[in-house]
């Protein structure tokens, strides 16, 4: 069995920043975000070095589900429709309409 090492140093350089997050977003990422623990900045000449002991990656995949909710008048309507039988005004008109053969 392999043993791993948990503390890896991950690097992304400019020019390869844009191909990432593409990478990221076309293989169906719809949300993304990086949790940064005991984060350290430092400044260099043209560049600014992040460094932090823990970060977490966190992505959300696929889209956002759309919900429809019901008019409550159309639910008190619906119940005062209500005849006798349990059957609404519209489906006994279907039923009266509706061609038998």
């Amino acid at each position: 069995m392999k043993e791993t090492n948990l503390d890896q140093v991950e690097a992304i350089g400019r020019t390869l920043i844009p191909r990432y997050f593409s990478t990221v977003f076309e293989g169906g990422v719809t949300d993304l975000y990086y949790i940064l623990k005991h984060s350290k900045e430092s400044y260099h000449n043209s560049s600014i070095t992040v460094d932090c002991d823990q970060c977490a990656m966190v992505t959300q995949h696929g889209k956002p589900m759309f919900t429809k909710a019901q008019d409550p008048q159309v639910l008190d309507q619906l119940s005062k429709n209500i005849t006798r039988m349990g059957l609404t005004n519209f489906t006994l008109n279907y039923l009266r309409v509706r061609p038998m053969g």
